[in-house]
């Protein structure tokens, strides 16, 4: 089983936001994968537009399933859900620029 960790020790609330540095993996369902990062959602909303495409599903704010797009100073935690192929997907995409 995979333990929940944190990627850094950084504050949560400073902008630029990265999942690199700022965020949360847990485990979920038998395979998967949840990403996770708290904040307004101005500044979570570059990550998400970044790894959607590999995920398989997009909570914002958890635990609601993204629905439309949220008010800007919309405070909640962005979770992602990512398979083992959407995991080597945002892996890829973190390593690049």
């Amino acid at each position: 089983m995979i333990a929940p960790v944190r990627a850094s020790n950084g504050p949560l609330a400073s902008p630029p936001r990265s999942w690199e540095e700022d965020g949360v993996l847990v485990p979920w369902g038998e395979d998967g994968i949840a990403a996770g990062i708290s904040g307004v959602y101005d500044i979570v909303e570059p990550i998400m537009q970044k790894y959607q495409r590999c995920s398989q599903k997009i909570y914002f704010p958890y635990p609601s399933k993204l629905s439309g797009t949220p008010s800007p100073d919309a405070y909640g935690e962005l979770r992602m859900k990512f398979d083992p192929a959407g995991l080597d997907c945002a892996l890829k995409l973190a390593a690049s620029p």
